[in-house]
């Protein structure tokens, strides 16, 4: 996926996937990808180079916590992490700072940062 360097937007949607390739940072136009209604538990550490993306779906997945680089997603304006098993969120969240809507319904959640 890494040399699809103009790629803009990408669904990925209900299918079973359980892992994302370390060369997903390297999407560098990327700015629509919904990877909803898979089987993720993790995202590779590399996720937060997203710098151009602006709406990302993760619902319906199996997270229980995402990379502390997330907050490096600088451009996102609408996130999807509901129906996962997150615990916490990483402190870089707050770096988040175009962020209009968030959805964090049904996870595990008892704190946030």
């Amino acid at each position: 996926f890494g040399r699809l360097v103009s790629l803009k937007r990408l669904w990925l949607s209900r299918n079973v996937l359980e892992a994302l390739p370390d060369s997903f940072g390297e999407l560098a136009a990327l700015h629509t990808l919904m990877l909803d209604q898979n089987r993720l538990t993790a995202l590779p550490g590399g996720f937060g180079q997203l710098r151009s993306l602006q709406r990302l779906k993760l619902d319906d997945n199996r997270l229980a916590a995402l990379p502390e680089g997330f907050g490096g997603l600088a451009a996102l304006q609408v996130l999807g992490l509901s129906h996962n098993e997150l615990e916490s969120l990483p402190e870089s969240f707050g770096g988040l700072s175009r962020l209009q809507t968030l959805v964090l319904s049904h996870n595990e959640l008892a704190a946030l940062p």
